[in-house]
């Protein structure tokens, strides 16, 4: 084993140990890994994730907005909450195990979102945002202090910390339950209860939508590695390697089809990357992915909507 990631690897299992871990991992992201910056890159890659959010929603229900919506992994900024609020949802939820928010990513990204709607970056009609919600936002945006939760409440985005296996949401509640790159770093049987959980608070007629990047997470910072080189590990060799804090499940697509299937939902796969199979070939694979075939293993980013399996709802 060689290359960058490998010191990043340590690094991260090191800082996992400590009580307040997720702040000095976003420490060492910041300043040293240069991960975690709202750019005009990062803000658009989430716009267009909203964007297919909201066109799965339409597309299977039939509504142009969802009311009520839930988000898995609120990260470090508000992006697509904001853009649902905007595109008229009215009770927006975004749910996490750990708070990475502040007040500075929080205004930081409201002040974004008005930067480049005034400069014609983002089109207002094109986008179907709703003016006086759009006045509200540019209101917010005038604060000259760090904007905390209670702004975000008055764009109807509530944002807590919870354990997503077992939520206090009533039974049948949300329209859109959606995620964005965040599935990848659940474990498998902790997933498996999270989307046990989800069968039960989305409606009848609602729609989860998720994107899942299934590559090697240490490729996007170290070059000199595939995004299949944690494939070549053993689950005891990569126990060692993987972390608490930004886990990797490694799991493809058919593992996802199998457990959405086994939870009570119907999944379909809405699109997805091919991958580099020249590139996969290169790499020697440890014997537990044998029994995928290579079309498989290769894709490296997939989105999937789903509906309640209509045989499990009584």
């Amino acid at each position: 084993m060689r290359g960058k990631w490998i010191l990043k690897a340590l690094v991260q299992k090191g800082i996992s140990f400590f009580p307040c871990r997720h702040k000095l991992n976003y420490l060492f992201q910041r300043y040293v890994t240069k991960g975690v910056v709202l750019d005009q890159d990062y803000f658009f890659n989430r716009i267009s994730h909203a964007r297919d959010h909201l066109e799965v929603y339409r597309t299977v229900s039939g509504k142009i907005s969802p009311n009520k919506t839930l988000e898995l992994g609120s990260g470090w900024f508000p992006i697509v909450p904001i853009y649902l609020y905007l595109t008229g949802s009215n009770e927006i939820w975004s749910i996490d195990i750990v708070d990475y928010s502040s007040t500075k990513k929080i205004k930081k990204t409201v002040e974004v979102f008005v930067d480049f709607i005034e400069n014609g970056l983002l089109n207002p009609d094109q986008e179907g945002f709703i003016n006086q919600r759009i006045g509200l936002l540019k209101e917010i945006a005038t604060q000259k202090i760090g904007l905390d939760r209670e702004a975000l409440q008055e764009l109807n985005i509530r944002h807590i910390i919870t354990n997503a296996v077992s939520t206090k949401f009533d039974s049948d509640y949300f329209d859109l339950i959606h995620s964005n790159n965040t599935l990848e770093h659940i474990p498998e049987p902790t997933l498996r209860s999270i989307l046990k959980e989800f069968a039960r608070i989305l409606s009848a007629k609602g729609v989860m939508s998720h994107f899942i990047d299934h590559t090697d997470h240490f490729a996007h910072f170290d070059h000199s590695i595939s995004i299949y080189n944690f494939l070549r590990y053993s689950e005891s060799q990569w126990k060692i390697i993987d972390n608490a804090i930004q886990p990797q499940n490694r799991m493809r697509i058919t593992d996802y089809i199998k457990i959405f299937n086994e939870t009570g939902f119907n999944p379909q796969l809405y699109c997805q990357r091919e991958g580099d199979k020249k590139v996969l070939e290169s790499i020697k694979l440890h014997k537990k992915y044998s029994a995928y075939s290579m079309s498989d293993i290769a894709v490296s980013h997939s989105h999937f909507y789903a509906i309640k399996n209509k045989d499990d709802i009584t």
